[in-house]
C-alpha cells in the first residue's frame, strides 16, 4: 500500500494513495495524524478501503517533525569518484534539522550565491524500535520506502569538517509523495533517475550502494537507538551538479525544478524560487 499526508484547508490528513486519487483515512475511522503513529489494527481496516476520489490538496513531509532523520554521506561509488573522495571505512552518517523537512512539490526558497545542488536519494522509515540489530534481521525493521532530496549548499556544506549547516537549510529535504509498505522486497535493485529541468542528471541504481540498507539500519542501530518513525537517507549516486568539472557547474537558480524518480515509489518534485 502507498500512504502519504497531505492538507486540505491547513486540515492535515494521512490517506491512501492510489494514482494520484486518495482515500482519507480518517473518514474510515482512522485518526492519526503521522504515518508512525498507525498501529495493526489501523492497517488492517486500511487494507479493506478501495474507494479513492480526487482532492485538492497540499503534499505534507512523511518524516513527523518528532522524528530523526539520519543521512549518509558517499554511499555510492560513481558519487565518490565525481568528487574525488575516498571510499569510507564506515558509513559517513550525519542529519538535518526538522525544519528541513517538506513534501512533494513544496516550493524551496533559495540565495543562488549559496550553491545549491540536488540529491536523488531512497529514504527508509524504521517501524518499531532498534538497537544492537543484526544485518539477517535488519529489514524487519524496515516501515516502508519513499524518495527524498537531500538538497544542498555546497558553499556552506564545506566551509567547515561539518556538513550540517549546508544541508539543513529550511525545506531542504523533500519527501514523498508517499512511503510504499508491504510493497517492496528487495531495496537494492530499485532505480533511481535524477532530472533537473526535464534533462536527466542521475541515473542509477540502488544496487550500487556501498552500504545496503539493511547494513545501515545495523550499524546505526549499534550506536543509536532508532525509534519508530526515524528514517534514514542512503546517499546519493553520480550526476550532482558538484561532480561537474568546474566551469561546467551551473548551480539550482529561481525557478529551476528538480524531480526524482525511483521505481516502485513514484516521482518527487520540487520548484526553486529565489
Amino acid at each position: 500500500m502507498k500512504i502519504s499526508l497531505i492538507s486540505i484547508k491547513n486540515k492535515k490528513h494521512l490517506a491512501l494513495y492510489n494514482n494520484g486519487k486518495l482515500a482519507l483515512l480518517d473518514n474510515y475511522g482512522i485518526n492519526k495524524k503521522s504515518l508512525k503513529d498507525l498501529n495493526e489494527s489501523d492497517f488492517l481496516a486500511i487494507k479493506n478501503i478501495n474507494n479513492f476520489s480526487e482532492y485538492e490538496f497540499k503534499y505534507e513531509s512523511l518524516i513527523d517533525k518528532s522524528s530523526n532523520l539520519f543521512l549518509v554521506g558517499l554511499n555510492y561509488s560513481s558519487h565518490i569518484n565525481e568528487t574525488k573522495e575516498k571510499i569510507p571505512e564506515n558509513p559517513i552518517i550525519f542529519s538535518k534539522t526538522n525544519n528541513a523537512y517538506c513534501g512533494n512539490n513544496s516550493t524551496v526558497k533559495i540565495d543562488e550565491n549559496m550553491d545549491i545542488d540536488y540529491e536523488g536519494e531512497l529514504c527508509v522509515m524504521v517501524n518499531k524500535k532498534a538497537k544492537n540489530i543484526n544485518e539477517e534481521n535488519a529489514l524487519d525493521y524496515v516501515y516502508g520506502y519513499f524518495i527524498g532530496n537531500d538538497i544542498s549548499s555546497r558553499l556552506m556544506q564545506f566551509k567547515t569538517s561539518q556538513w550540517f549547516i549546508g544541508k539543513s537549510f529550511d525545506k531542504f529535504y523533500p519527501a514523498g509523495p508517499y512511503m510504499s509498505v508491504n510493497e517492496i522486497d528487495n531495496p537494492q535493485e530499485l532505480k533511481l533517475k535524477t532530472y533537473l529541468n526535464n534533462e536527466l542528471r542521475q541515473n542509477s541504481s540502488t544496487e550500487n550502494m556501498i552500504y545496503s540498507v539493511k547494513k545501515l539500519i545495523s550499524y546505526i542501530s549499534k550506536y543509536i537507538t532508532l525509534e519508530r518513525g526515524d528514517c534514514i537517507s542512503t546517499g546519493t549516486p553520480s550526476g550532482v551538479i558538484l561532480g561537474m568539472p568546474e566551469d561546467k557547474r551551473r548551480y539550482i537558480k529561481n525557478g529551476d525544478n528538480v524531480r526524482i524518480e525511483i521505481s516502485g515509489l513514484g516521482s518527487l518534485n520540487n520548484n526553486f524560487i529565489s
